[in-house]
């Protein structure tokens, strides 16, 4: 449930799973490897040309199957354990490795990123161009809540100028209003004191 309600990158995905993974017995019933392994699938949908847990190999708390069809066209069978990633074989669906390749088949990887980078050149650049993108789009966010900011400043200091100027316009009534009264009581002071004529 608490992976399932937050989300949550892959890297941290994978580190918290396997320290999930060795803290004890498990009582959920999704495993943390299989939650691992379904995030994988969700977040690098984009850089390959298919990604899947496996529906025919073995599937349990401690080991899970997931295929992958590189934007090259290489299929592979990755195996994710406790002990993190590794290629199984290059086949779909098949636990047989080529042994003319040990290296390939033995190294562990702690993210599907990391192994991503070795077994498909296309991934590096598909991921790039997806950070790119990213970038681009938190870059028009940002430019966007820039200028809705200066709108609001703008109106903001519109709507004091707009104040400042009308208490300004009534300050001179009120001075033109005391000018007339001061006009009309000089000139009443001056037709009582002056002497008839």
């Amino acid at each position: 449930m608490f992976y399932r309600s937050i989300p949550m990158s892959l890297h941290k995905a994978s580190s918290l799973s396997r320290c999930w993974f060795e803290s004890g017995p498990h009582s959920r019933g999704e495993s943390s490897l299989e939650l691992e392994a379904i995030a994988a699938v969700h977040q690098l949908s984009f850089a390959v040309q298919s990604i899947s847990v496996s529906e025919m190999l073995p599937r349990t708390p401690e080991l899970i199957f997931v295929n992958v069809t590189t934007l090259e066209g290489q299929p592979y069978c990755l195996e994710l354990t406790a002990k993190g990633w590794r290629v199984t074989s290059l086949r779909s669906d098949c636990m047989q490795g080529d042994f003319t390749r040990m290296e390939l088949f033995t190294k562990y990887y702690d993210s599907l990123y990391d192994l991503m980078e070795v077994i498909s050149p296309n991934y590096k650049q598909r991921f790039s161009e997806k950070l790119e993108q990213r970038l681009r789009l938190l870059e028009k966010v940002m430019i966007w809540w820039h200028r809705r900011l200066h709108i609001s400043i703008l109106r903001t200091t519109e709507a004091v100028h707009l104040t400042a100027n009308k208490a300004l316009a009534l300050l001179h009534q009120m001075k033109l209003h005391l000018l007339k009264k001061l006009r009309v009581k000089c000139l009443y002071k001056c037709l009582i004191s002056c002497p008839e004529v």
